[in-house]
């Protein structure tokens, strides 16, 4: 059998564990595979189909092609170099559409200057500005061609390819670094380009308006999340953001009141949920809140919250 960690390797495609389990336990995987992967992986039938579903089958070879490269592959024909058709060793599998044939049909699509400048993509592209290049019969973003495939860098594990030029059409590969979505945001936030409060086109709030709320709440006109909500015209679960800093950061982390003070004066004790209030803590609870924040919010114990998030009411 594999190794833990080749197990992980070789399934991109994230099949279940007990898919996994039931290809390779009908492999003969050479014990010592790791410092020979010249020997063969024999499939112990002379059937070569495996079966997902009772009702959906795949190749052998297509199964682990695509564990592998983590790409639906049933356009492709896979070929083994040891011409043994029952070997499904990953190292004996390949493609007549090789690395070296994608990498000089995809340069001539770039815009190359000096190595200071953007290289723009003059390709296909998303409709935020991105290029796109298929390869092994899926579009890619090109950028993540040129790390993946030219840098052979590892994307797995949620990395990213990030600008530092800020062009999204660029494929300078010096223009191009690694990194978490979270590093992608702390850059955003970094060079100001980042998109919040009143600045968000999706937004009918503006500055004036939250800090407004807040002082009402502040001084007692506001009661509730509800009362606040029906004020600006939003919803109870947004309130909860914007007092819990998710939202309007830019406002409420310059509010001369302490924002736990202003949570507070709106917590109210309840002693019957109306069903306006049980669709209330459900979009809350929906939203990712934790049950002890809505009930801090709300007013409503943690018991009654907690039966609320396993419908255990109506």
């Amino acid at each position: 059998m594999l190794s833990q960690e080749d197990n992980i390797k070789y399934n991109k495609m994230n099949y279940p564990q007990n898919i996994l389990d039931r290809f390779w336990s009908r492999v003969a995987i050479p014990f010592d595979y790791e410092d020979h992967p010249e020997k063969c992986w024999e499939w112990n039938s002379n059937f070569f189909r495996f079966y997902l579903t009772p009702k959906k089958y795949i190749s052998i070879h297509q199964f682990v092609f695509q564990s592998i490269n983590g790409i639906h592959s049933s356009r492709i024909k896979i070929h083994n170099s040891c011409n043994n058709k029952k070997c499904v060793n990953p190292d004996h599998l390949y493609t007549f559409k090789d690395t070296n044939k994608a990498i000089a049909r995809f340069w001539p699509n770039v815009e190359v200057k000096s190595q200071n400048d953007c290289w723009v993509w003059k390709g296909t592209k998303t409709s935020g500005g991105y290029g796109l290049f298929c390869y092994l019969g899926k579009q890619v973003l090109a950028t993540r061609f040129i790390q993946e495939i030219i840098n052979s860098q590892d994307l797995s594990n949620g990395l990213i390819v990030c600008h530092k030029c800020d062009n999204p059409s660029c494929c300078n590969p010096d223009h191009l670094f690694v990194g978490t979505p979270e590093d992608n945001s702390k850059d955003m936030v970094q060079k100001g380009r980042s998109v919040c409060g009143e600045k968000s086109k999706n937004t009918l709030l503006t500055n004036e308006i939250v800090k407004d709320m807040l002082n009402k709440i502040w001084i007692g006109e506001l009661q509730s999340a509800q009362e606040a909500a029906n004020y600006i015209k939003t919803t109870p679960s947004q309130i909860l953001r914007i007092l819990n800093r998710i939202t309007w950061k830019n406002v409420t982390e310059l509010s001369e009141i302490p924002l736990e003070d202003i949570k507070n004066k709106i917590i109210r004790k309840r002693t019957f949920i109306d069903q306006e209030m049980h669709n209330n803590i459900s979009d809350c609870l929906s939203e990712g809140f934790t049950i002890q924040e809505v009930s801090e919010m709300s007013g409503i114990c943690f018991e009654s919250v907690r039966q609320i998030k396993l419908q255990l009411t109506v």
